[in-house]
């Protein structure tokens, strides 16, 4: 799902982006009508208002402040920035909206707690998506290996791949009559030669490593085939 939403255009990522910063408005205009009367809160017609002007009062600096223009996993500092500038506008904003209407048990309050409550939960919300964004890329960047061999230069090939992080082994594999077969190797499973495409296809493999003592051209040229 992240890799479908990560390969959309950039309008329909600045779109989920945008409604998932809608739900957040529901959520903290609900949070602060619960922190402010002390108890869940139920909205009454009139009070379900404060959700809609919540979200017209946050939404054009929203925009104003180019928020969606920023790429999303590069903000960092000036995406954050960007809404704090947003929101303490949209306080404004939203306070004297509140106290225009004078609407019938509607705390006036709720123009900073709602502003407040969004600037934490935005924040947190785009943090925490951006760190699942980096760990997807970790992971999608990474080397699945496969190493064919099973004998001392296989064991000391593995050894300096996996001195990085950036290299994950998944296995040796070895012609059918080596007796290794079955066994493990610094931690990993000795496999037959036969079963080189499931275990490409079961660990996404995108490199395979000839490390052999004793590799025969024709041998070799059979792996790589």
């Amino acid at each position: 799902m992240i890799k479908k939403i990560l390969n959309l255009k950039r309008l329909y990522k600045q779109l989920i982006v945008f409604f998932n910063d809608i739900i957040i408005v529901f959520f903290t205009t609900w949070l602060a009508f619960t922190i402010r009367l002390g108890s869940p809160h139920y909205p009454s017609e009139i009070e379900t208002y404060v959700y809609f002007i919540a979200i017209l009062s946050l939404t054009p600096f929203l925009f104003l402040f180019n928020i969606y223009k920023i790429i999303f996993r590069y903000g960092g500092i000036e995406a954050i920035r960007s809404i704090f500038f947003a929101t303490i506008c949209h306080s404004l904003l939203f306070l004297f909206i509140l106290d225009y209407l004078g609407l019938y048990n509607v705390p006036r309050s709720l123009g900073i707690y709602q502003p407040v409550l969004f600037l934490i939960v935005a924040t947190l919300n785009r943090s925490v998506i951006i760190l699942i964004i980096n760990y997807f890329n970790y992971y999608k960047q990474r080397n699945n290996i496969l190493i064919y061999g099973a004998d001392d230069v296989s064991y000391k090939t593995a050894l300096s791949l996996t001195s990085t992080s950036q290299n994950k082994i998944y296995g040796f594999f070895d012609s059918n009559n080596n007796k290794s077969i079955g066994k493990k190797m610094l931690g990993v499973s000795i496999y037959s030669y036969n079963e080189i495409e499931k275990l490409i296809n079961k660990f996404q493999i995108n490199q395979i490593v000839l490390a052999k003592s004793e590799l025969l051209r024709a041998e070799m040229r059979s792996v790589v085939d």
